[in-house]
C-alpha cells in the first residue's frame, strides 16, 4: 500500500511541473510578427522584427532576411540579450520565459544601385514597415501600399504580405546636402582667410627685418618625408571588382596621399553623414582594404602594407 502511495505522489508531481513549464514552441501560439525596414542613403537597411508569444517559450527559430549581416542583437522583453546561434540565415534562439523576441540587425544585401536609382526587395509572410531615406523619390513600386506616412522627412510604407520591390532614388537628397553643406563651407572660408590676412599683415614688418639677420637653415629632412609609400591601385582594384564607386574614391585619395589620411579628411571628401562615411570605412577595413590606426586626437585610415609598391 505504501509503495503504491509513493508511486502516485511521484506522478502527480510529474504532472504538475510538466504543465507548469514553458513548453516549446510546437505547442505554443504565435500572437504577431512585426518587421520594420529602414533604409540609409548608402544602400544599407536596418532591420527590426518583434515577434510575441501568448505564453513563454524555451526557443525559437527565426529566418533572417540575409545571411550577411552586422550589429546583430537578440533580446527579450525586458532587453536582456538571449542566447543564440547562426547557422546560414537561420537563427536559433534559447530563452526561458519569455513572451517578446526583438530581433535587430544591419545588412546591404536587400538594395541594389543601377546609375543614381536604388531598389529594394523583399518577399515576406506578413505585412512589413518599409522606412525609404529622407527625400527619397519613389520611381516604381510593385503594390499598393496599405498606408504612407511622412517620417522624419521621409516616406514610411506599409506594404502588404508577400513580395516587395521598390525602385527609388536619392539623388537630389544628396544635391540639398551639397548646397547646404557649400553655404557653411563659403562662410567658414571666408572668415578662415580674413583671419589669416590679419595674422599675416601683423608680423610681416618683423619678418622683415629678420630675414637679413638670419639664415634661414634648411629643415632636416624626416623618416617619413624620406619614404613616401606608393599604392598599387592596379593590383588593388584587379583583386576588388566588387567596389563601389565611394569605395573608389576614397582608396583614390588614400593613394594620393601616399597610402593614409585621417579619417576626417574622408568625411570631408566624401560630404555624407559620418555614420554613413563610418560604415563606408568598416566596409573596406573588412575587405582588409585599410586598417585603422587610432592616434591621440583622431584615427587615421591606413591603406594595407600588401597594396603598397615595394620601395
Amino acid at each position: 500500500m505504501g509503495r503504491r502511495l509513493v508511486i502516485f505522489e511521484v506522478m502527480a508531481f510529474l504532472i504538475l511541473i510538466f504543465s507548469i513549464a514553458p513548453k516549446p514552441i510546437a505547442a505554443q501560439t504565435q500572437v504577431s510578427n512585426s518587421l520594420t525596414l529602414t533604409v540609409y542613403l548608402d544602400g544599407f537597411v536596418q532591420v527590426d522584427q518583434i515577434v510575441e508569444f501568448n505564453q513563454p517559450v524555451l526557443s525559437f527559430n527565426v529566418t533572417l532576411l540575409s545571411n550577411t549581416f552586422q550589429n546583430l542583437l537578440i533580446v527579450d522583453e525586458n532587453n536582456l540579450p538571449l542566447e543564440n546561434t547562426i547557422n546560414g540565415d537561420i537563427a536559433s534562439i534559447y530563452n526561458v520565459g519569455s513572451t517578446k523576441i526583438v530581433i535587430s540587425y544591419l545588412t546591404q544585401d536587400l538594395t541594389t544601385k543601377t546609375g543614381p536609382y536604388w531598389t529594394i526587395t523583399t518577399d515576406y509572410p506578413e505585412s512589413i514597415v518599409l522606412v525609404l531615406p529622407r527625400n527619397a523619390s519613389i520611381i516604381s513600386i510593385n503594390a499598393v501600399p496599405d498606408l504612407i506616412e511622412s517620417f522624419d522627412g521621409g516616406l514610411k510604407l506599409t506594404m502588404p504580405t508577400g513580395l516587395t520591390e521598390v525602385i527609388y532614388t536619392t539623388e537630389h537628397a544628396f544635391d540639398e546636402q551639397n548646397k547646404t553643406t557649400s553655404s557653411t563651407s563659403s562662410l567658414d572660408q571666408w572668415l578662415l582667410t580674413a583671419a589669416v590676412v590679419l595674422v599675416l599683415i601683423i608680423p610681416l614688418a618683423l619678418t622683415g627685418i629678420l630675414l637679413h639677420k638670419r639664415k634661414k637653415t634648411p629643415k632636416p629632412k624626416t623618416k617619413e618625408d624620406e619614404k613616401q609609400e606608393e599604392v598599387d591601385l592596379e593590383k588593388l582594384f584587379s583583386k576588388h571588382r566588387e567596389l563601389r564607386q565611394d569605395e573608389t574614391q576614397v582608396i583614390k585619395y588614400l593613394a594620393s596621399k601616399h597610402g593614409k589620411a585621417f579619417e576626417a579628411e574622408l568625411f570631408e571628401l566624401l560630404n555624407l553623414p559620418r555614420t554613413t562615411t563610418w560604415r563606408l570605412i568598416r566596409r573596406l577595413e573588412g575587405l582588409e582594404i585599410v586598417y585603422i590606426k587610432k592616434s591621440r586626437r583622431q584615427n587615421i585610415v591606413l591603406i594595407r602594407d600588401k597594396y603598397l609598391k615595394k620601395q
